[in-house]
C-alpha cells in the first residue's frame, strides 16, 4: 500500500456542489495523496445523498462534526483523521491548478511549511490572467500586515498538532492565526515561485469583496496582538482603515540614541535658507535623548549659519566634519559613521523632511532587531507622487519599482504594509553600527550611484533582513528632473559583483506583471 505523504483538508459548510466538483477534480486520484472533508455539523449539506456521492466518486474521505462548530472545528476533525505527513489546506469553492502535485511531493518531509503563489478566478472557474499574486518570499514581518501565504498553504502534520490546530476563536482569520504561531517555531519554509492555486471571486468570498467577511478583519488583529504578547514586542496592531485584510503597527517608544549623519553642501533653498536646516528641524521634538546627535559631513567650513541654528534649536550634539576630497558620498557618510558615538545610525540627505514626529521610534525599533539590516521610509516627491518604497533587483537591473506612482493599491500591499524588501534608499536608512562595521560600510569605488543598492546587498549576503517601513513617510525635494543617468562602468561594477543576487526579487514582483 502506497504511504501518504500529502493530506489535502478541505472544511465544507454549505457547499455549492458544482464548485465543489470542481475542487474534487483538481485534487484527483493520485498515489501518496488522500482528501479529506471535514463537514461542519450534520446540518452543513443540503444536498447529503448528492455530496456523499460526489464525495465517492474522487475517493475523497468524509468525516462529520456532531453539531456546527466553525472552520476549525470542522478543520481539525479533518486533521484528526488524517495520515500524511503534510496537510494542503483547500477550500471547498477553490481549486488546484495542474501540476501542483509534482511540485508539492518531492519537499514533503523537507520543508514544515509550504506555500505557492496564486491566480484569482471567476464564479465559474476562468481564471483571471492579470489577477495573478507572485507571493514575496517568506517574511514573518510582512506576515503581521497581511495573510500573504494564503491560499496554498501547506504544514507539516506534526507542527500543526504542536501547535493544538485552529483556534475557533480566531475563525474567518484561523489560518492566519496558526501561520504566524507556526512562524513563532522558525520552520523550514518552501516558497514555490509558480501559481499552484486558484482562489474563487464569488459574492461573499473576501477574493472579490475583502469587507465581505469583517470579523474575519477583527480576528486578524486579535490574533497578531496575541502574537506581540507572547513575543513580549511592545507593538500594537489595527486594521487599516482604508484596506480590510490589511494591519499597521504602531511600534515602541524609542530607548536608544541615534546618531544622524547627514552629508551636505550647505545648498540654499528658494528661502535662501540651507536646506539643511529643513530636514534636522522636522526631527527637532525626536531627538531628544541626552547621547543623540547630528554629524553633518561637508566639503566646507562655511556652512552658512546652519551650526550656530542647529546648536540653538536641536536639543542633541551637533558635529561637523569637513571632507575636502572631490564629492563622494560613500565616503562622506562612511567618515560620518566612524565618527558617530551610538549603536544607532541614521543616514539621512539633506533634503528630506519627515512628516511625523514618532518616525525614529519606528525606525529604532526595527533597527535594533537582531536580524534586521538596515531599515527605510516612503519617500515622496513635493507633489504628491512616489519616490521611493524599497529597491527592486531583478533583470540585472536595479529598479524603484514604483516611482512616480500615485496608485498605493499596487501589488498586493506593497506600498501599504511594513514589509521586507531587497533594499533601500540611503537617503534614510537606519541600521546598528555594528552591522554597517560587518559590511565594511558603503564602498567608495561608487561614489554616486549605486553605492546604497551595493550596501544593501553586502547587508543580505550577511544574512540579514532589510525592511521598507510604509507606515513612515518624509518629503524628499530632490528634482524630478535630475539626469538620473548611470555610467556604464557604474552598471558593469554592480553587475559583475551582485549577478547572482540580480535576477529576480525575492519581494517584489511587480515585473512578472508586466506585460509588451
Amino acid at each position: 500500500m502506497t504511504k501518504v505523504l500529502v493530506s489535502v483538508i478541505t472544511p465544507i459548510y454549505q457547499p455549492n456542489l458544482g464548485q465543489l466538483r470542481h475542487c474534487l477534480l483538481s485534487v484527483g486520484k493520485h498515489d501518496g495523496i488522500e482528501h479529506i472533508l471535514g463537514v461542519d455539523g450534520p446540518d452543513a449539506v443540503d444536498n447529503l445523498q448528492e455530496f456523499q456521492k460526489l464525495a465517492s466518486e474522487f475517493g475523497a474521505r468524509i468525516v462529520t462534526l456532531d453539531s456546527h462548530g466553525g472552520i476549525s472545528k470542522a478543520t481539525n476533525l479533518a486533521v484528526s483523521a488524517a495520515n500524511g505527513e503534510l496537510l494542503l489546506l483547500l477550500d471547498q469553492d477553490d481549486f488546484l491548478l495542474q501540476g501542483w502535485q509534482e511540485e508539492l511531493l518531492p519537499l514533503v518531509g523537507e520543508f514544515e511549511f509550504i506555500y505557492s503563489d496564486r491566480h484569482a478566478a471567476q464564479e465559474d472557474g476562468t481564471i483571471i490572467a492579470n489577477q495573478v499574486f507572485f507571493k514575496p518570499d517568506w517574511s514573518p514581518h510582512r506576515l503581521l500586515g497581511n495573510m500573504y501565504v494564503s491560499h496554498f498553504f501547506a504544514i507539516n502534520r506534526a507542527l500543526f498538532n504542536e501547535l493544538g490546530g485552529m483556534r475557533s476563536v480566531f475563525d474567518g482569520s484561523q489560518d492566519h492565526d496558526l501561520a504566524i504561531r507556526a512562524s513563532e517555531k522558525n520552520p523550514g519554509v518552501k516558497h514555490i515561485d509558480v501559481p499552484l492555486y486558484a482562489w474563487r471571486q464569488t459574492a461573499t468570498s473576501t477574493a472579490l469583496n475583502p469587507a465581505a467577511k469583517s470579523y474575519a478583519v477583527d480576528a486578524g488583529v486579535k490574533a497578531i496582538n496575541e502574537h506581540h504578547v507572547r513575543t513580549n514586542s511592545g507593538m500594537v496592531t489595527n486594521a487599516h482603515p482604508q484596506y480590510p485584510g490589511f494591519y499597521i503597527h504602531t511600534y515602541p517608544s524609542r530607548t536608544e540614541p541615534v546618531s544622524v549623519i547627514i552629508p551636505t553642501g550647505f545648498a540654499l533653498n528658494e528661502a535662501g535658507a540651507p536646506i539643511v536646516r529643513q530636514a534636522m528641524a522636522s526631527l527637532e521634538n525626536q531627538l531628544t535623548k541626552e547621547k543623540d546627535e547630528v554629524v553633518i559631513v561637508s566639503s566646507t567650513e562655511d556652512d552658512k549659519g546652519t551650526l550656530d541654528w542647529a546648536r540653538t534649536t536641536l536639543k542633541c550634539n551637533v558635529v561637523h566634519l569637513i571632507d575636502t576630497e572631490p564629492f563622494n558620498f560613500s565616503r562622506r557618510v562612511n567618515l560620518g559613521a566612524l565618527q558617530s558615538t551610538n549603536q544607532l545610525i541614521m543616514f539621512l540627505n539633506d533634503d528630506v523632511e519627515f512628516h511625523s514626529d514618532s518616525s525614529l521610534d519606528s525606525l529604532a525599533y526595527l533597527s535594533q532587531m537582531e536580524n534586521v539590516g538596515a531599515v527605510g521610509v516612503k519617500l515622496f516627491f513635493p507633489d504628491g507622487r512616489l519616490q521611493h518604497a524599497g529597491h527592486a533587483y531583478y533583470n540585472l537591473g536595479a529598479h524603484h519599482p514604483y516611482y512616480l506612482t500615485q496608485d498605493f493599491t499596487q501589488n498586493f500591499g506593497d506600498l501599504i504594509l511594513d514589509r521586507e524588501v531587497s533594499g533601500v534608499t540611503a537617503a534614510c536608512l537606519m541600521q546598528r553600527k555594528s552591522v554597517w562595521e560587518s559590511v565594511g560600510g558603503f564602498t567608495h569605488e561608487l561614489p554616486s550611484n549605486y553605492n546604497d543598492v551595493d550596501f544593501c546587498l553586502k547587508i543580505r549576503e550577511k544574512g540579514y533582513s532589510i525592511v521598507q517601513l510604509n507606515s513612515v513617510t518624509a518629503t524628499h525635494y530632490e528634482s524630478t528632473t535630475r539626469d538620473p543617468t548611470l555610467q556604464d562602468w557604474e552598471v558593469r561594477f554592480i553587475r559583475h559583483r551582485w549577478a547572482h543576487r540580480m535576477w529576480q526579487d525575492r519581494f517584489t514582483r511587480v515585473q512578472e506583471l508586466k506585460t509588451d
